[in-house]
């Protein structure tokens, strides 16, 4: 018998971990919007930096927004270290981690699609937005994003070592500039 060895997880969180801070928003401009009726989706490009600069994840993120991209309610951040999603409790200023069992269920993004495609409004309750949780489930939301949405990510020209490390820079430039306007959402390095 052969054993399995596994990658090294780069934070290990405990399923369901509640933080009392909202996460950093995505950096507009490497987001790609999907408007769906009474939502909004948001792909973005998202480059992680260590304490040392070093670049710890360059992947993709699917954002869940109101169609008015004011509020953020879910996030999947599909990435190869650490997979995980957030409910993101924007009126308790606080959100719930869960981290991601690829082995249990396979490669993220499809299951992303097909979580959102079939449970999105139980997702939105989750974040606390019942409203929109029943009105996604009254008048549903145009799934055809979905496709959109893969299609981006099947076709996602890769980073280069150099266009991350820039990445990185603009990253906690970013982070840097938000957190100093929001302390109080943010513990985060």
């Amino acid at each position: 018998m052969q054993a399995v060895t596994t990658a090294p997880k780069a934070t290990p969180v405990t399923p369901g971990t509640l933080y009392k801070f909202l996460p950093l928003p995505p950096i507009p401009h490497r987001a790609r919007w999907f408007d769906a009726g009474p939502v909004s989706f948001a792909l973005e490009a998202r480059v992680l930096i260590g304490p040392n600069e070093e670049i710890k994840e360059r992947s993709a993120s699917v954002h869940v927004f109101s169609a008015d991209r004011s509020r953020e309610y879910v996030r999947f951040d599909c990435f190869g270290t650490f997979q995980h999603y957030h409910y993101i409790q924007n009126d308790k200023t606080q959100m719930v981690i869960w981290p991601y069992d690829e082995a249990a269920n396979g490669p993220m993004l499809p299951w992303v699609l097909n979580v959102i495609r079939n449970r999105l409004p139980l997702l939105l309750q989750h974040a606390d937005a019942s409203g929109l949780a029943e009105r996604v489930d009254r008048e549903g939301f145009d799934c055809s994003v979905l496709e959109e949405i893969e299609e981006a990510v099947r076709t996602w020209k890769p980073v280069t070592e150099a266009e991350s490390v820039e990445l990185a820079k603009e990253a906690r430039a970013w982070y840097d500039r938000w957190k100093e306007h929001h302390p109080q959402f943010n513990t985060a390095a």
